[in-house]
């Protein structure tokens, strides 16, 4: 039972049909040793006492009190991008965050960089809660560059003192990290078997890695004819992941075999944006300028390359058959006079 020190007495006489009564308002207010020093609001209690009786000399006993509001962050699924809406990883760097504290608390959130050295923690914005205690905060500016974050909040009540930090929790009170996303995955590599048909792609993402159901669909390949205009799309097929073309990038070797040798001619191979894609939901950043990796620093952009079948070479005449001369009379043969 927490201990109260009295602040104020205010005293009224009102009729009754037992006798007058005096009614007795105090206010109350925490001492330093109420809920181990968090502020507390000011509570108001009325009783009431027989007539002539000595509210000084009258012990009150209060059996409970407001207890420190809980303070909740979550992440808006709605700024939560890519395949899953629930992985805490996302291409948004201006995140909606909500929760609940007590009523018109005002709320602080935090950000505290991971995956750097040295970490830093920074301070994202703040707001007020509502009078249910609700509240929401969206980002105004890019404050978070790519990167994994332990993301935080803490409350404090009108008149009290900022809460003990709370961290950002999924649906099941689980405390998760958040990743920031913003760059699209690349083409790094491409090789090309005219005699075989067999075309290799390497795709590599540096922020949260490719999605493996965008990267295996056979709709996002395309094997363009020059000619006819006529395309057909062809099985992939996913090894092991490799390292990609700069720090930390996670890839995928996308192999395309065709069913028979392809004829000689100019083809364009197309691998589709909108469709690969990587866990924040970024699209491929694909633009190809006869270098690589691919793009432009921007997601988006399909990644289209001509291929050039060349026409076989014909085969090698067989050698002409050496018939020897003959002289009449007299051959030589190894400086031997016959």
């Amino acid at each position: 039972m927490s201990r109260f020190e009295s602040r104020e007495w205010s005293s009224k006489r009102i009729p009754s049909r037992g006798g007058p009564r005096r009614v007795i308002r105090q206010r109350f207010a925490p001492n330093a040793e109420c809920l181990e020093g968090r502020a507390l609001l000011a509570a108001f209690t009325e009783f009431a006492l027989p007539a002539g009786a000595n509210p000084l000399a009258t012990t009150v006993t209060v059996t409970g009190a407001v207890a420190a509001s809980t303070l909740t962050v979550r992440l808006d699924p709605v700024s939560d991008t890519g395949a899953f809406h629930d992985d805490f990883i996302t291409s948004n760097d201006r995140p909606t965050f909500y929760g609940k504290t007590a009523s018109y608390a005002v709320v602080q959130v935090f950000a505290l960089r991971t995956d750097s050295f040295p970490s830093e923690n920074r301070f994202v914005g703040q707001t007020i809660a509502g009078p249910d205690g609700t509240w929401s905060l969206t980002l105004s500016t890019a404050t978070l560059l790519d990167g994994a974050y332990s993301v935080s909040a803490s409350a404090t009540n009108p008149g009290g003192s900022p809460s003990p930090p709370s961290a950002l929790t999924d649906a099941s009170g689980d405390a998760r990290t958040l990743v920031i996303d913003t760059v699209g995955p690349r083409v790094t590599s491409l090789a090309f078997s005219p005699k075989t048909g067999v075309l290799t792609a390497i795709l590599s993402d540096a922020g949260a890695g490719l999605d493996p159901q965008t990267t295996s669909d056979v709709s996002n390949y395309t094997i363009v004819s020059a000619a006819s205009k006529i395309g057909g799309n062809v099985m992939p097929q996913r090894s092991d992941s490799i390292a990609g073309f700069y720090t930390q990038a996670v890839g995928s070797t996308v192999v395309l075999n065709s069913t028979t040798p392809m004829r000689r001619g100019t083809y364009y191979f197309q691998i589709r944006s909108g469709g690969v894609r990587d866990l924040a939901g970024n699209a491929l950043d694909g633009e190809y300028t006869s270098r690589l990796p691919s793009g432009n620093g921007a997601p988006g952009g399909n990644f289209i390359v001509k291929l050039t079948v060349p026409s076989s070479p014909a085969p090698p005449k067989p050698p002409r058959p050496f018939f020897p001369t003959h002289q009449i009379g007299h051959a030589r043969h190894r400086g031997v006079r016959l």
